[in-house]
C-alpha cells in the first residue's frame, strides 16, 4: 500500500503481455494473496494503482474496470464499498464526464452521505479514508456543475482530511475555494476559511490577491474592499469571470 501510493516512484513500462507495470503489479501480485488482505487496504491499493497506471499510458477505462471488478466482490454495503463508489466517480469526473455520468454520481454522492456516518466510527483511520475520498469526490462534482455555496461546502468537509502542500493540487483547491467563498449564494461566515492552511498554497503567487479580497469581506471592512476591488486589483478581478458575475453577491 505504501509503495503504490507514493508519488516519488514511478515504475518503467514492461515488455511482453503486461505492458502497464502497475497493473502487472496488481494482477501478478496482490490478487493473488487478496483474499488475506484487509478488504479496504485491498481497496486502496486497487485505487492507487488504477491512478498510477494513468501515468504509464494506461487508459481511464482500463483503471475504472479494475475498480467495478473489485467493487463487484464485495457483500454489502460497508466502508470498502463507499470508498470504491467514491474512487470509481473521482475517476469518471477526471476524465470528461458524460451527462450520465454526473447524473448516476450524485446519486452515489446523497445515497453514501448519510452512510458515513452510520457505517464508520468517527475518528479512525478507516474513517479518515473514506470520508476524505466522499468529500473530494462530492467537491469535483459540484466544481464542475454548480453551485459555487455547494462546491464551498464539500471543499471545507475535505479539507478536515487534506494536508496541505506547496503542489499544483493545492494552490488550484486554494484558489477554487477563495471564489467559491466570494461567490457562493447565502455564504457569509468566512472564518473557517481564512484561517485554513490551504490559503498558505496561495502565498507569494499571482493568485495572493484572492486572499487579500477574502480577508476583507471576513472583517467586514467595507473601505477596504472597494478600494482592493477599484483600485488595487481590478484587472485581476476582470481576469475572473466569476467574480464579475457575482459581484452584488460579493457586495452583499
Amino acid at each position: 500500500l505504501e509503495f503504490a501510493s507514493d508519488p516519488k516512484i514511478t515504475l518503467r513500462p514492461l515488455d511482453g503481455e503486461h505492458k502497464n507495470t502497475y497493473v502487472a503489479l496488481y494482477k501478478e501480485v496482490v490478487m493473488v494473496v487478496s483474499q488475506k488482505l484487509n478488504s479496504l487496504a485491498l481497496a486502496r491499493i486497487a485505487a492507487a494503482v488504477a491512478v498510477s497506471s494513468l501515468e504509464l499510458n494506461g487508459s481511464p477505462e482500463e483503471s475504472k474496470k479494475l475498480l467495478e471488478e473489485l467493487l463487484s466482490k464485495q457483500q454489502e454495503k460497508t466502508a470498502t464499498t463507499l470508498f470504491l463508489q467514491s474512487q470509481i466517480g473521482l475517476l469518471v469526473l477526471n476524465h470528461s464526464p458524460s451527462k450520465e455520468d454526473l447524473t448516476s454520481i450524485y446519486s452515489t454522492i446523497k445515497t453514501n452521505a448519510p452512510l458515513l456516518k452510520q457505517s464508520l466510527i468517527p475518528d479512525t483511520p478507516e474513517a479518515m479514508v473514506v470520508n476524505s475520498c466522499h468529500y473530494e469526490m462530492s467537491m469535483n462534482y459540484f466544481k464542475i456543475v454548480g453551485p459555487p455555496e455547494a462546491f464551498y461546502e464539500e471543499a471545507i468537509q475535505y479539507l478536515n482530511y487534506y494536508q496541505p502542500d506547496d503542489t499544483k493540487r493545492s494552490h488550484a483547491l486554494a484558489v477554487d475555494l477563495c471564489l467559491a467563498a466570494l461567490t457562493g449564494d447565502g455564504v457569509y461566515n468566512l472564518g473557517q476559511v481564512v484561517t485554513n492552511p490551504i490559503l498558505q498554497a496561495l502565498k507569494e503567487t499571482p493568485e495572493h490577491w484572492l486572499v487579500e479580497l477574502l480577508q476583507a469581506c471576513a472583517s467586514g471592512s467595507v473601505p477596504e474592499f472597494k478600494t482592493l476591488c477599484q483600485e488595487t486589483y481590478p484587472a485581476q478581478i476582470a481576469s475572473q469571470p466569476a467574480l464579475v458575475n457575482m459581484s452584488q453577491k460579493m457586495q452583499e
